[in-house]
Formats: structure tokens, C-alpha cells, sequence
């Protein structure tokens, strides 16, 4: 079991958004030859150099990212089940407003408050690993939570379920 680049080459891949003059979106996906970041940076100029004389349409949008996939079928050696989620409601960063974010399949001995009972429904907003998680969108963080938004503090959760979409 490995992650594995995707597709033919090195599992770089360029994606266009076009737009034309009714508002129509085309979405165009390029699978570089890519080697490296820089060789994918190196291809999208020359991509979009050579799209931009035969289109009318105009770029809205792109995206340059490398993907990988497991190259085997791999499934959690313990009971999984991603219909459950733990939907987690914050306050975002210089704000009064509450959102909410979910972990998809949380594992019951950490996010939520006990493994039975009313309190396997409520989420430990307070769990360390909880708390690192949502410290991914706050403003020392990797990532943003929603629009450019930041997460402020953790608020509460609860546990629900989603229907399957297969």
C-alpha cells in the first residue's frame, strides 16, 4: 500500500475555467508530463499561452496540483462508517457569526464525549485532538476555514448522520 501519482505521468494536473459570453463554465483538465513543480508551472504557461489564441472564452479560473492515490483498495481495520459525522460549530475570527465544519466518520473515543449513551452524541470540543484539528483554520494555521474566513474558537458538536450517496 503506497500513494501513487495519478494518471500517466507524475500525477500533475492543470485545470482551466472558461467562461463565455452567456456565462457558461468550461471546465478544462490537462494531465502534464510534468517532473516537478517547477516543470508543471513550466507547462501551465505554455498551456494557457497556446489556449488563449483559439478560444473566445474567457479564463476565469485554474488550478495546478499534483494527485496521488492509493494503489491499492485499502479500508480501516476497524468499524467505519463516513454516513456518521461530528458537525463542529466555531465562531470565525473577528466575529459574532457561528458556522459549522464536520469530521466525516469521527472516531467515537476521541471526538465525542463518551462511546454510549447521550453523551456519544455531543462532540469534546475541549479533546487535544480536536482542538489540533480545528487549529488547522485558525490564523497561525495551514488553511482557511470557509471564503477566506478564520476560525476563532470551537463553540459545540454533535454527532449525525448523512444519507449514503451510493
Amino acid at each position: 500500500m503506497a500513494l501513487v501519482n495519478r494518471g500517466n505521468g507524475s500525477g500533475w494536473f492543470l485545470t482551466v475555467i472558461l467562461n463565455d459570453l452567456q456565462g457558461d463554465k468550461t471546465r478544462l483538465v490537462y494531465e502534464l508530463r510534468a517532473a516537478d513543480y517547477a516543470a508543471a508551472q513550466a507547462a501551465e504557461a505554455l498551456i494557457l499561452a497556446a489556449l488563449g489564441p483559439v478560444t473566445r472564452s474567457k479564463m476565469v479560473a485554474r488550478s495546478l496540483a499534483q494527485w496521488q492515490d492509493e494503489d491499492t483498495d485499502y479500508y480501516p481495520a476497524t468499524e467505519s462508517d463516513a454516513s456518521i459525522k461530528a458537525v463542529v460549530s466555531y465562531k470565525i475570527g473577528g466575529s459574532v457569526d457561528i458556522e459549522s465544519f464536520e469530521i466525516p466518520d469521527p472516531d467515537p473515543a476521541i471526538v465525542f464525549v463518551a462511546t454510549s449513551g447521550q453523551s456519544a452524541n455531543i462532540v469534546n470540543v475541549s479533546a487535544a485532538e480536536v482542538i489540533a484539528y480545528a487549529d488547522v483554520f485558525k490564523s497561525t494555521g495551514q488553511a482557511f476555514i470557509s471564503d477566506g474566513e478564520d476560525l476563532d474558537v470551537l463553540v459545540k458538536g454533535k454527532r449525525t448522520s448523512r444519507k449514503r450517496k451510493r
